[in-house]
């Protein structure tokens, strides 16, 4: 706490706590500079609407934050937010650690992917549901590619920064290394960041019938029911499917 009386060449000290009623800011030095509040149609106060969060030190690089008065921030170190809803007081401060590169800690379990090696801690006031855009230019190149699918992308969050991060999400959209997640609703103290999934390989189901041996043309056995699943992309219309009896290859249709 400020004592005025113990300060050297201090020129004045104001004290912005009065209670409602006052339009004086009493100087507490021996000077009596008071001030009077400007700007007033009476002794009525409004709340500020300064923004105010509480967000641990290790987190506090590019602090920005949203709320109704601000719905919007950019930073260049890779992500975006805009409020998507949230009114009065609701906010939300989001502030980065300082990790660099991607690594493969903390990935949900059952999840075979690798992650930005940065995250992000959210400070929420209220309830909250933003836009979270994040940009890629700047990570190495296994994140900063192309996948087949935005299946592949997905938003990593966790209770407090450490242990397993769950899935949040996967990407509603990319425009050149913009990945946007849409309408997630940010929880108070929560770290979130950015993972890959790897590229997982079709699955192909079918049913085997009517096995035959003819003389003249070998091992024959028809497939029904042939389907190929592959939650990494569309399947596209003129797939094929390469089936080997360990000399000349087949390659059957599928439609």
């Amino acid at each position: 706490t400020l004592d005025p009386a113990s300060e050297t060449n201090l020129l004045a000290c104001y004290r912005f706590d009065h209670v409602s009623g006052s339009k004086t800011l009493t100087d507490l030095t021996l000077n009596h500079n008071d001030g009077i509040l400007k700007n007033m149609a009476g002794t009525e106060w409004t709340a500020s609407g300064a923004i105010m969060g509480d967000v641990p030190a290790g987190y506090q690089n590019d602090v920005n934050a949203v709320w109704d008065a601000s719905p919007a921030f950019s930073t260049a170190e890779g992500l975006s937010v805009t409020l998507s809803s949230g009114s009065g007081t609701d906010a939300a401060i989001l502030g980065r650690d300082s990790g660099t590169g991607e690594n493969t800690s903390d990935i949900p379990p059952g999840e075979d992917a690798e992650r930005l090696g940065r995250t992000w801690y959210a400070d929420i006031t209220g309830a909250v549901t933003t836009d979270l855009i994040f940009d890629i230019s700047y990570a190495d190149s296994v994140l900063d590619s192309t996948p087949p699918s935005l299946y592949r992308y997905i938003l990593l969050e966790r209770n407090g920064d450490s242990g397993d991060f769950t899935v949040a999400g996967t990407a509603d959209s990319k425009t050149g290394d913009r990945l946007t997640f849409s309408s997630i609703s940010l929880q108070h103290g929560y770290t979130y960041s950015l993972a890959l999934r790897a590229n997982t390989a079709p699955t192909i189901a079918a049913q085997a019938s009517a096995v035959s041996v003819p003389e003249e043309n070998g091992l024959n056995i028809p497939l029904t029911a042939l389907s190929v699943t592959d939650p990494d992309n569309t399947f596209p219309a003129d797939y094929a499917l390469t089936v080997s009896d360990g000399a000349a290859p087949e390659t059957p249709s599928l439609r």
